[in-house]
């Protein structure tokens, strides 16, 4: 499997395996690309103005993905059901972290 094909395919699953260096490296380095790109989009939605849409945009883009090859391509394990549950909870927790801390009171 290249690396092409590892973004069809769960971080948990046999698919990225060989990509990775351990399924656990893997996993915290998915759960960090999640929250991170979506403190970028949140970012830009506070400081650029860009609608709040955009953020739903890419929540359901990661939705899509997910049933469309995470799953199947995993057989729909219960390990892979979990990743993606936690793949859409890692975008929340970006998005209100970034929002928390861009926007909170300031001491």
């Amino acid at each position: 499997m290249n690396e092409v094909a590892a973004f069809f395919h769960s971080s948990l699953s046999c698919a990225g395996s060989d990509v990775i260096a351990s399924r656990l490296q893997g996993f915290v380095a998915d759960t960090v690309a999640h929250i991170g790109i979506a403190g970028i989009l949140t970012s830009l939605v506070i400081f650029r103005d860009w609608p709040i849409r955009l953020f739903w945009a890419g929540f359901l883009a990661i939705i899509a993905k997910e049933l469309a090859f995470d799953l199947p391509n995993a057989g729909w394990t219960g390990l892979v059901m979990f990743d993606s549950a936690w793949d859409l909870a890692s975008w929340f927790l970006g998005f209100f972290a970034q929002w928390v801390l861009l926007t909170g009171r300031r001491v």
